[in-house]
């Protein structure tokens, strides 16, 4: 016997760049970050205003050349999450049950502090972030008996069926926004327009 459970609402999708040994020993875009780490070296150097936002903006212009609409979509950051939001509507077969509060409660909020607060230790970061709406679904197929209310679970931002993640966009989806911007280390950020090629 199998069920469908389904999220109808948002999920954000994230990319989030930031500098590893790993992303500057790459082919692809080694030299990216390379570059972006030698300016945030001589910000970090610079005390006059007008010069760390000079540097700044080269960065942001490095950040348009390089991560144009292509890369964006066929190369995935550092780090990359999907994320529900709140005040979406649950269902099972069609029916709508009451969420648990706690769902969107204080773990939900907490990873995303305990990212920012990761992130936030960065010299520089970006967040590349696609807002969708839809009904999300588990497929049918990975669940199997009665319906439990006890196995939805958040994880991670993420409502969850079991071990299953409701991401399956079966229904089909809108796109709502697209936030792309730098983060500095001073608390500064900028947004980046998406270069289309």
């Amino acid at each position: 016997m199998s069920f469908e459970v389904t999220y109808s609402g948002e999920i954000q999708y994230w990319d989030i760049f930031y500098s590893t040994k790993e992303r500057r020993d790459d082919k692809w875009c080694g030299e990216f970050y390379k570059k972006m780490d030698a300016l945030a070296d001589e910000i970090n150097e610079l005390i006059d205003d007008e010069e760390i936002e000079a540097k700044q903006e080269e960065m942001v212009a490095l950040a348009h050349e390089t991560l144009n609409n292509e890369a964006l979509n066929e190369r995935g950051g550092t780090e990359e999450y999907e994320t529900h939001f709140d005040g979406g509507t649950l269902e099972v077969d069609g029916k709508e049950i009451d969420m648990d509060e706690e769902l969107f409660g204080d773990d939900y909020n907490d990873f995303f502090k305990a990212q920012e607060k990761k992130w936030n230790r960065k010299d520089w970061y970006i967040i590349y972030a696609k807002s969708e709406s839809g009904t999300f679904r588990v497929d049918p197929d990975e669940v199997k008996g009665k319906f439990d209310k006890k196995k939805i679970k958040m994880k991670n931002g993420l409502l969850h069926y079991e071990d299953e993640p409701i991401t399956d966009a079966y229904y089909g989806t809108e796109r709502n926004a697209v936030e792309f911007d730098i983060f500095f280390e001073d608390g500064d950020a900028k947004g980046i327009d998406i270069k289309w090629v």
